[in-house]
């Protein structure tokens, strides 16, 4: 696998997560009003202190990701690293071990196979770089040799 391809594949996660932020955020006028009804009450909902502070880890897990993804793409060595921690982190901050019990929210029709996506993707991505060819764009020659 050449370095263009790797590119393309680590832009397959972003894109997903993109589209899925915009159906969650999008319009939804077409859904029930009981559905609209419910969706406008969890919004306004106050969020308990534990659901506040995951909320706080998540949102660094996605910028460590932005982050990495960042490197990722040009091959800066740290970044692989940085990209296996924020995967991690955005699973404890999804995990119920942690109390993460939240109301039921309701997604569109197109989320559940975004989400899956962006996980098989990400998966290949982790397996990638620390298998070879994509390990060795990573570490830096010694030219002193």
């Amino acid at each position: 696998m050449n370095r263009n391809i790797f590119r393309l594949l680590l832009l397959v996660p972003v894109s997903c997560l993109i589209l899925s932020a915009l159906e969650v955020f999008g319009n939804h006028e077409n859904w029930p009003i009981e559905a609209l009804t419910y969706d406008e009450w969890f919004i306004n909902q106050p969020l308990a202190d534990t659901a506040y502070i995951l909320n706080r880890i998540g949102i660094a897990a996605l910028l460590l990701m932005l982050i990495s993804t960042i490197g990722l793409l040009l091959f800066w060595s740290p970044s692989r690293y940085i990209y296996v921690l924020s995967i991690f982190v955005a699973l404890l901050a999804e995990s119920p071990i942690f109390g993460n019990m939240d109301l039921p929210i309701l997604i569109g029709k197109y989320q559940p196979i975004l989400e899956s996506v962006t996980g098989i993707a990400s998966g290949m991505i982790i397996a990638l770089l620390f298998t070879n060819p994509i390990k060795g764009y990573f570490i830096k020659e010694n030219k002193d040799t």
